[in-house]
């Protein structure tokens, strides 16, 4: 259903279509590519009733990395924005040369941890087929929608609830396909993201029912951080971004419509949000069990401050405790210190801070209200959900990615024309 959409999604403007069209049928690689996206949507274990989680986490990120690495070969690799991989990799080595590495951090661990970490920077390396943004960009803002109809279709053969039910709070979320409902939160978070930036360009009309569509999802997931997030990225790029602005006026009816909806349903699940709020022990605000997992994260970083515990540490060392496929910290801040210490999570930040500011330098102008967006939303959200490890919080890296390529592309124009930029047949 996605990749139907995507393929008959049509370009802005006749002459942007003629520049980054890409050659008569996909080719495989960027089918890969849109295939792996677009199964973000499900998680392939609700499928048949496994409980093992982690099958869906690895799936998933083995399919995106085989795409990207035949994308690499096919259309080549911009290897200015490499700063936060290699940030990863200094950080693994110097903390196993001079940290206190954990007994749970082998190989197998530091390798699954260095390929999942260095996921998200990947899209902006990757050259894409010209005409990528075109085909991703409906995949990422439909995939949150794709999975609550699936999930809702899986709930009617008794495969999976489409509803996650708490019975002692009296609460519910909306889970979808994706698993749990944070992980459908994540995915309704890079939906949001890119509906509303493209809502914002000419002849992409399909984007402002995604963008409400996903606001709604975002909400009856329950989850309280992405909500947050959600509301920091629609406030600061409606003040950034002219073209939505003038959009949001030129259809007025629409948009009262729109926000009333919005506003009767945030209206009958705010009781429901408030008792998932205050779900502590005596009605204090519930941390859904982060508070233990970060008292144990915060006292693995403490046995190893300044070079850390290893790049595996961050993904085995909490198993015996947590009893969780992926023992992952919730907040990658933690996670950064428990795998480098001070001086690993000091050179990742930094090297992620060159790495926007050169994403940014190289994208066009229109696109960089979605990145000045963007960065408080994410910092704020990198606090209680582990945004760069899932691969449901993907859909925003690789959207950026298709960005950079898509304005490298119309600024090559010509040697796109003439078949240059494509190195070897696939």
């Amino acid at each position: 259903m996605l990749l139907a959409l995507a393929s008959s999604s049509p370009s802005t403007a006749s002459n942007a279509a003629q520049i980054t069209a890409p050659a008569p049928g996909l080719r495989l690689p960027t089918l890969a590519l849109a295939f792996a996206l677009a199964i973000l949507a499900i998680r392939p274990d609700g499928l048949y009733g496994s409980p093992v989680r982690d099958l869906a986490w690895h799936a998933h990120h083995a399919l995106l990395l085989g795409a990207l690495a035949a994308n690499a070969w096919l259309f080549g690799l911009h290897r200015s924005l490499s700063w936060p991989v290699a940030a990863l990799l200094g950080a693994g080595l110097v903390s196993t040369l001079l940290g206190t590495p954990s007994p749970a951090s082998t190989l197998s661990a530091s390798l699954l941890a260095l390929s999942a970490l260095a996921l998200p920077w990947l899209f902006g390396q990757v050259m894409l087929e010209p005409g990528a943004r075109s085909r991703f960009a409906p995949i990422i803002a439909f995939a949150p929608i794709a999975s609550v109809l699936l999930g809702g279709l899986a709930d009617l053969i008794a495969r999976q609830p489409v509803l996650d039910w708490h019975e002692t709070l009296g609460t519910y979320r909306l889970q979808g396909l994706a698993g749990i409902a944070a992980d459908l939160a994540l995915l309704a978070f890079a939906g949001l993201a890119v509906a509303l930036h493209e809502w914002a360009r000419r002849g992409r009309s399909w984007a402002g029912l995604a963008c409400w569509l996903n606001l709604v999802i975002l909400l009856f997931t329950g989850t309280r951080m992405a909500l947050s997030a959600g509301l920091i990225l629609v406030l600061l790029y409606g003040w950034r971004a002219p073209g939505l602005r003038a959009r949001l006026r030129a259809s007025s009816r629409g948009l009262r419509t729109s926000l009333g909806l919005a506003l009767l349903c945030a209206g009958a699940y705010a009781p429901i949000l408030y008792r998932r709020l205050f779900s502590g022990q005596g009605g204090t605000i519930g941390l859904s069990g982060r508070d233990e997992i970060w008292a144990f994260f915060w006292h693995e970083f403490l046995e190893s401050p300044l070079f850390g515990r290893g790049l595996g540490a961050g993904f085995a060392a909490g198993g015996d405790l947590l009893n969780y496929p992926l023992p992952l910290p919730h907040n990658e801040y933690l996670h950064l210190l428990v795998l480098g210490g001070l001086f690993g999570a000091a050179c990742c930040l930094v090297a992620i801070g060159l790495w926007w500011r050169e994403l940014r330098a190289r994208l066009a102008s229109e696109d960089h209200p979605l990145l000045d967006a963007l960065l408080p939303a994410l910092l704020v959200y990198a606090f209680t959900e582990n945004i760069l490890s899932l691969p449901s919080g993907l859909g925003v890296f690789a959207y950026l990615g298709v960005l950079a390529c898509d304005y490298r592309t119309r600024r090559r124009a010509p040697a796109s024309a003439s078949g240059r930029l494509r190195r070897r047949p696939f």
